[in-house]
């Protein structure tokens, strides 16, 4: 069956369209129900915002009621010591008033009479002080409650603990003008018998060797205190907005913010309309946790219906109070109401105009799509035609007239198939020219093997033949001279198997580079002494300049071969009685080393070729010194290795001088 043909331009429109209408569809649902959830995240949070601030209010109403009690409570003994001691002290004062007044005028009888009865109606703490009146002796001059007692010696009257109380009393005016004191008794018209704690601030009155009394029951004084901290609560907040309540542990309403219930009223049976016990939770908040939040539904007393609260409840145990503060949640859930109708409102909105934006930009993509489909059809016609003309014309496709990236991408792509063949091209020449140049290597070192080397061995032969007929015939001088002539030819021999060794393992990478800091003037010490003892046969004589602390980094090995080979080719081609140098300077990045003779020279012909091997620049020396030019091959590797260079200046019949460089850096290059 025939495969239907697809039209791209037509294909991405179609596509389009679809796109457009899922992306429309699923976006504005999208948009619907992340808007729907925000907004509903928004309620909770606006709820939770409202409703924290409200717990926060409550929650810092009550810790600053229990900070006024706290203060108040822990104010008591100093309030209660402060109070004996200026109704004492103004006691004193209107008795020593009288004394003053009428001590020159009446008897002291007198006088004393005047002072008893003037204080003997005085009452304090709503009644249940009063001052009395004891001698320093013991004996009771006013008890305004039991005046049976005055006259009477009292000092062996003793609290429940057993204390003197009376005794007491004297022994602190008779060391003291004035202060405090403590003992247990108990409270008039009381038929318990239960004794309570009572401080009493006494005062020494010296004109008639007494002193004046004053005492409280400390729980009287606390009873006082609660009532007067209740007092100052029920005038000190407005309880429009919330309300304080104070309850004791048994049940009592002492601040409570109701017509139903009163002050002093029972309210630990009070329920909710639900049966929920209030008190019972706020009793237990109070008393097993530092404070907490509590929710119910209180009766409200103008509409009649039940209406939810929160409260924050808290106990003080020292008093035994459950101290709360209250509100209604109905304004929370009003101020929620209108949040919400505000969110729906924006809503909407945002919705009705995100439908409008993507309404005018569904019609602006499809006027858009329907330009890119021309573009891309004109497109895709331009590459088919240029992909045409470069397969039948085999050349490269013009990258530049495509402005579509993908088409860009393809020609690129194509062109990089015909760039690939071309190189297979060129590397197959490149491949050819080095089968070329490896050959001609191979034809050199046959060449060495087959004629050069073969050379020295042959006058060994022939040289030793003539030796031994010479020993036979005991002509020393002959013997001698072909002994010397025999040593010559050995050396010529083992340099040039040493060279020919050495280059084949260059050519092998079995020669490893091995660079290291040395120092130029030790390394070369041992090639310079066995060329110049090969030189003193011909009497030239050696200058070197090479500077003791001189570094380089460099392969020791290689760079006393390439001396060797340099220094001995120097004596081949210098006459007798010549001169050669040898010297190495040094610059910021590299050491030149220099190797200079007088001897015969050469044209710039042969230098051009010196170190090429496929070129046979070898001649004899100037004494019929052969060679194989094997040695300048060898130094040439040498050098590359360092990365360094190597040059010649020469003039025929001037000399010659060699030079090569080495790096200078502590780092392989």
């Amino acid at each position: 069956m025939k495969s239907r043909l697809i039209d791209i331009p037509r294909l991405f429109r179609n596509y389009n369209i679809l796109i457009l209408l899922f992306l429309s569809f699923g976006f504005g649902s999208l948009v619907i129900i992340v808007d729907y959830q925000a907004h509903k995240k928004d309620v909770l949070r606006s709820r939770e915002a409202i409703e924290n601030e409200k717990k926060q209010f409550l929650k810092h109403s009550v810790d600053n009621a229990i900070s006024y009690i706290n203060y108040n409570n822990s104010k008591v003994e100093e309030r209660l010591n402060k109070e004996l001691s200026m109704q004492i002290q103004n006691a004193w004062k209107l008795a020593y008033g009288i004394y003053n007044r009428f001590k020159n005028s009446k008897s002291e009888q007198e006088i004393k009479t005047l002072i008893i009865e003037t204080l003997r109606p005085l009452r304090y703490f709503n009644g249940r002080g009063y001052i009395y009146i004891i001698n320093m002796d013991g004996y009771t001059q006013m008890h305004p409650i039991t005046p049976e007692k005055e006259g009477h010696l009292l000092t062996d009257i003793k609290d429940i603990s057993g204390k003197y109380v009376i005794q007491d009393e004297i022994k602190l005016m008779r060391n003291n003008k004035e202060g405090y004191i403590n003992y247990l008794w108990t409270k008039p018209n009381s038929d318990n018998g239960v004794s309570h704690l009572k401080r009493a601030f006494l005062k020494r009155f010296e004109p008639y060797n007494w002193f004046l009394g004053l005492g409280e029951y400390q729980d009287d004084f606390k009873e006082d205190l609660k009532q007067e901290t209740l007092e100052w609560f029920r005038h000190s907040y407005d309880p429009k907005e919330w309300q304080l309540f104070i309850n004791d542990y048994d049940g009592k309403a002492l601040i409570i913010n109701s017509d139903q219930y009163k002050n002093g009223s029972n309210i630990k049976n009070i329920t909710d309309n639900k049966g929920f016990n209030i008190f019972e939770k706020e009793l237990d908040i109070a008393k097993n946790t530092d404070g907490d939040f509590l929710r119910y539904s209180w009766l409200d007393e103008n509409t009649g219906e039940y209406t939810p609260r929160v409260s924050y409840v808290k106990g003080y145990n020292q008093w035994e109070w459950m101290i709360g503060a209250s509100s209604s949640t109905a304004t929370i859930d009003m101020a929620i109401a209108q949040k919400e109708k505000e969110l729906i409102k924006d809503s909407f909105k945002r919705v009705t105009y995100l439908l409008l934006t993507m309404l005018g930009a569904s019609v602006l993509f499809f006027i858009i799509s329907q330009y890119i489909n021309k573009r891309i059809r004109y497109n895709f016609n331009s590459f088919i035609s240029e992909f045409e003309t470069a397969i039948s014309k085999h050349q490269m496709l013009k990258e530049d007239k495509f402005n579509l990236n993908e088409l860009k991408r393809l020609s690129s792509s194509t062109n990089k198939l015909l760039e690939k063949h071309l190189k297979s091209l060129d590397e197959l020449q490149l491949s050819e020219q080095k089968m070329r140049a490896l050959n001609s290597t191979k034809d050199k070192f046959f060449s060495i093997i087959a004629h050069d080397l073969r050379n020295p061995f042959n006058a060994l032969i022939t040289l030793s033949s003539f030796l031994v007929d010479a020993i036979d015939s005991n002509d020393k001088e002959e013997a001698k001279e072909l002994a010397s002539i025999i040593e010559t030819s050995s050396k010529q021999g083992f340099e040039l198997l040493v060279n020919l060794l050495e280059w084949s393992r260059t050519q092998t990478g079995a020669i490893k580079y091995n660079p290291n800091l040395i120092n130029l003037n030790q390394e070369l010490k041992n090639p310079i002494q066995i060329i110049e003892s090969i030189a003193e046969s011909k009497q030239i004589r050696f200058k070197h300049d090479i500077n003791k602390n001189i570094t380089a980094f460099a392969d020791p090995n290689m760079i006393r071969t390439i001396v060797r080979n340099l220094l001995s080719n120097a004596v081949k081609f210098t006459p007798r009685e010549g001169i050669i140098s040898i010297e190495a300077n040094e610059n910021e990045t590299e050491i030149v080393i220099k190797i200079r003779d007088n001897g015969v020279g050469m044209s710039q012909e042969i230098i051009d070729d010196l170190f090429t091997i496929d070129v046979n620049t070898s001649a004899q020396g100037t004494e019929g010194e052969t060679g194989t030019g094997l040695g300048l091959i060898l130094c040439f590797e040498f050098v590359k290795k360092h990365k360094g260079r190597i040059w010649v200046e020469s003039e025929k019949g001037k000399g010659s001088c060699f030079s090569f460089s080495i790096p200078k850096e502590t780092t392989k290059p």
